[in-house]
């Protein structure tokens, strides 16, 4: 009987420590002003109630991302310049398993949130490439100057994708 309850400790620990780690997300977006422009640099400070949670930064494109942060409402703070857009809570679910984006819209003083399911990350990294392909692509046969339209783009991204695997 004794090495029965033994053995169950690991077992419930595995358990335990599977459910903490499930109940935790990642809060991430991009922060944009009144005319969805990034806004690079930007500090995010992010609140539960009263009490600070964490704060980041945003990346040249105005990307940002936190740790694993509980499931519960949040209030976010953007500094960007010397502006500060302060915004209502926001509550973060994690039990569904469905990707959320917060996406921060600065306006004066008001601050703005998008919530969204699309993916900002891969977007802008898109809109990114497809910038460098419409400078500097040109077409076997030697005929360049063309411009790719953002299919074409994608795809040569999932080849890139699928060929890096491959070695």
């Amino acid at each position: 009987m004794k090495t029965k309850s033994l053995l169950m400790i690991p077992a419930l620990l595995v358990c335990a420590t599977t459910t903490v780690f499930a109940q935790k997300s990642i809060i991430a977006g991009k922060v944009m002003d009144e005319h969805q422009q990034a806004i690079p640099g930007a500090r995010i400070r992010i609140m539960q109630s009263t009490n600070f949670v964490t704060e980041v930064q945003a990346d040249k494109d105005g990307l940002y991302y936190t740790q694993l942060l509980p499931q519960g409402g949040y209030n976010f703070i953007v500094q960007a310049d010397s502006k500060i857009a302060k915004v209502a809570r926001v509550y973060v679910k994690t039990s569904d398993h469905v990707k959320r984006y917060y996406n921060l819209m600065m306006k004066g003083e008001k601050l703005g949130v998008e919530v969204t399911e699309r993916d900002p990350f891969m977007d802008t990294k898109l809109s990114n490439v497809a910038k460098d392909d419409r400078n500097r692509f040109d077409f076997p046969g030697g005929s360049s100057g063309k411009t790719l339209d953002d299919d074409h783009v994608r795809y040569r991204i999932i080849q890139a994708n699928k060929d890096s695997l491959k070695k």
